[in-house]
């Protein structure tokens, strides 16, 4: 960490996770089960979702994860200097 802030880098860490990294590929109904579980547990969630020619469900979940967090009035952000980010490692 003390690296990066030398370096004036921002790291964003996760406090959601969609549980796509397993090695098996998991349906897409669990993909948005499982971010839809947690994502209101934080007043700022950050959901990890990995992207890979063998994580195809990952993206086919997309269309009805971002269609239920519209519908629970989230705002959906890019990563940039405006976003406080999750870090559960800090410089000491």
């Amino acid at each position: 960490i003390f690296c990066l802030d030398e370096r004036d880098i921002t790291y964003f860490d996760w406090n959601v996770s969609s549980g796509d990294a397993r090695t098996r590929q998991l349906p897409k109904e669990e993909i948005v089960g499982n971010v839809m579980k947690d994502v209101l547990l934080f007043s700022n969630s950050f959901v990890l979702l990995h992207d890979s020619s063998s994580k195809t469900s990952t993206v086919d979940a997309l269309p009805e994860l971002i269609e239920s967090l519209l519908s629970l009035d989230c705002d959906i952000l890019p990563l940039n200097d405006t976003v406080k980010p999750v870090q559960h490692i800090k410089a000491e």
